[in-house]
Formats: C-alpha cells, sequence, structure tokens
C-alpha cells in the first residue's frame, strides 16, 4: 500500500516533537502516533 502526502504551506516540520498517522478503510479507523524522529534521514524529513 502507498500513502501520499499532500505538500502544503502549513505542512509537518522538524520542529514537531511526534504525528499521527489517521485513514479510514471502509468500517475499519487507523489511527498510529509516533515520534517525529522516526522519520528523519540525515536531519531532513522523509516521508
Amino acid at each position: 500500500m502507498l500513502l501520499f502526502f499532500a505538500r502544503v504551506k502549513d505542512s509537518i516540520t522538524v520542529a514537531e516533537k511526534s504525528v499521527t498517522l489517521e485513514s479510514r478503510f471502509g468500517p475499519f479507523h487507523l489511527s498510529v502516533k509516533f515520534p517525529l524522529k522516526e522519520m528523519l534521514y540525515k536531519g531532513a524529513l522523509a516521508l
């Protein structure tokens, strides 16, 4: 499964402490919260 994130003016920044991914697949609701440091690669956001 591929997930795409919009690149908007007020998107996720390095200053954020954590992010939450929420998605709905029919009757299922997925919500996962994880630290932003897991999304960094060589000091830059790598989604």
